[in-house]
């Protein structure tokens, strides 16, 4: 008997220490040989894999002093989701839910009913706090994922320079493929831990050039005009002529990238200053008046006789009022903005030269400016051998520029510099606006509007235009505003002077710019 009994216990021995072998090595083979693969399987249970967009750099305004402050910073939330199959009484949800956050009830009805649906989104952008309270619920069926998305401090601010969060935007991308963890999950699994540790490129902040109170006050003149003027649209730009570096960069309608959802027309997220091409107008006359001075064409003293219109190639170019003027020079032509003065201009340089000329201030060429979607000039009347597209594109019309082309070169000679102060200081409201201790080179445009899938241009739609630098011999900013469509004026001069003036002073204040006359 005791024989028999030492041979069980040595086959149950056996038989325990060869499950025992047997489970060290099945456990070998899922943790150890196969561990990735499970640990992958497991963590899909808990973890919504996604290509984490909102895991990108920060973006900086940049102050006049040097510091920086955020302009688009990432902020970490809950998103709720819910599984429709586990929910046995929306309603009943709907009232615990509502209790911490705000619901849409026929939404999240419509979608907490769906049968043979195990998973939908319900809320986005969920307080930490907001959540712990739902998750200490502890209600079937409701989920929590951790998220991140893009924040925007300063709400509209610089709405249009900053843009959104797009694909294919690598700028501001980091090199990871975020994870969302279920709330629940992190409490008793250490999956949390798995995605911390791992070690991601952590670079990629923009620093901008945009100075946040120069923006604020140039989004204040925009509103303002828009208020007075009811344009379809308008923008601007402030920036420094000698390095491009742009100050403040505005459009209207604008929008708030915090709340796209907000926006009803989708054009409004369209930068009309990169995006759009425009005819615009007398502005482009010092331009063309720069090449004449520089090829020796004409100078400041020569003249003409201004016989109000002329007839070229057919056309018929006049001047804004249709007015004679005599024999004037060509600082009136500027003083006046005489079309036909323009038209004489381009005459005397000729038309392959003053288009290889245009060509060369870099018209129909992309600035290179860093934000998405520049599009090129349209200048193809640049190389027409009809002699009126000549003296068309020397006073703006029948050439498209985006306004961010228009910035005056700083190799512009010093005396067209002298001509446009000149301009400012008796032609600009008679001389009214013109500053004792300041010199400012200005010009104003008004551009009559092409038709839309036909030849001409309207008689009742005008783009007004308006650009300046200060100090004029020294420039240390330029000012361009633009409005399509105002009511109410013909003339750029009557809307947009006072919106420039105002710039100017706050700008002059602002950044304390010694008086250089």
């Amino acid at each position: 008997m005791r024989k028999s009994f030492v041979i069980r216990v040595r086959i149950l021995l056996a038989f325990v220490l060869l499950v025992g072998v047997l489970l060290v090595a099945r456990l070998y083979v899922i943790q150890i040989v196969h561990g990735e693969a499970y640990v992958s399987e497991a963590q899909q249970q808990y973890v919504r894999g996604t290509r984490d967009i909102f895991d990108r750099g920060l973006i900086y305004f940049s102050l006049r002093t040097g510091e920086r402050i955020a302009a688009a910073s990432v902020r970490t939330g809950y998103l709720l989701a819910i599984n429709p199959t586990k929910i046995e009484n929306p309603d009943d949800v709907y009232q615990t839910l509502s209790g911490h956050i705000q619901l849409d009830e026929r939404r999240f009805m419509s979608r907490a009913t769906r049968e043979d649906d195990p998973y939908e989104e319900v809320a986005r952008h969920i307080e930490q706090h907001d959540a712990d309270a739902i998750a200490d619920r502890s209600i079937p069926g409701v989920q929590l994922f951790r998220e991140k998305w893009r924040y925007y401090p300063g709400g509209a601010l610089g709405a249009h320079a900053l843009g959104f969060v797009g694909y294919g935007d690598s700028v501001l991308e980091r090199q990871s493929d975020g994870l969302y963890v279920n709330f629940f999950a992190e409490v008793f699994a250490n999956v949390r831990k798995q995605e911390d540790d791992n070690d991601y490129d952590r670079s990629g902040h923009l620093i901008t050039t945009i100075e946040p109170a120069v923006q604020q006050a140039l989004e204040r003149t925009l509103h303002e005009a828009q208020e007075m003027w009811n344009a379809h649209s308008l923008g601007g730009i402030v920036m420094d002529p000698k390095t491009g570096a742009v100050y403040a960069l505005a459009a209207m309608p604008s929008f708030d990238p915090n709340n796209l959802n907000d926006t009803a027309d989708p054009r409004t997220f369209r930068n009309p200053l990169v995006e759009n091409v425009y005819e615009m107008g007398s502005i482009i006359k010092p331009i063309a008046m720069a090449i004449g001075l520089d090829t020796g064409a004409v100078t400041s003293d020569s003249t003409y006789n201004d016989t109000g219109s002329v007839v070229l190639d057919t056309a018929t170019i006049s001047n804004y009022d249709g007015r004679a003027r005599g024999v004037v020079n060509m600082q009136e032509v500027l003083n006046q903005s005489l079309n036909v003065g323009m038209a004489h201009v381009a005459k005397r340089v000729g038309g392959t030269v003053l288009g290889q000329r245009m060509r060369d201030f870099g018209f129909g060429e992309e600035t290179g400016i860093d934000l998405p979607f520049e599009v090129r000039g349209l200048i193809d009347n640049l190389t027409s051998p009809r002699e009126v597209e000549y003296a068309t594109a020397s006073f703006g019309q029948g050439i498209a520029l985006t306004p961010i082309a228009t910035a005056l070169s700083p190799e512009t000679s010093r005396e067209i510099t002298r001509m446009l102060v000149e301009v400012v200081d008796t032609a600009l409201r008679g001389g009214d606006v013109r500053k004792e201790r300041y010199s400012i080179a200005a010009k104003t445009g008004t551009a009559q509007i092409a038709k839309a899938g036909e030849r001409g241009y309207y008689d009742d739609r005008f783009l007004h235009s308006f650009f300046g630098y200060f100090p004029a011999y020294e420039p240390q900013f330029m000012i361009f505003l633009f409005h399509v469509e105002p009511q109410g004026a013909r003339y750029a001069s009557e809307t947009l002077t006072d919106p420039f003036m105002g710039l100017v002073d706050f700008l002059i204040n602002y950044y304390e710019v010694p008086p250089d006359r």
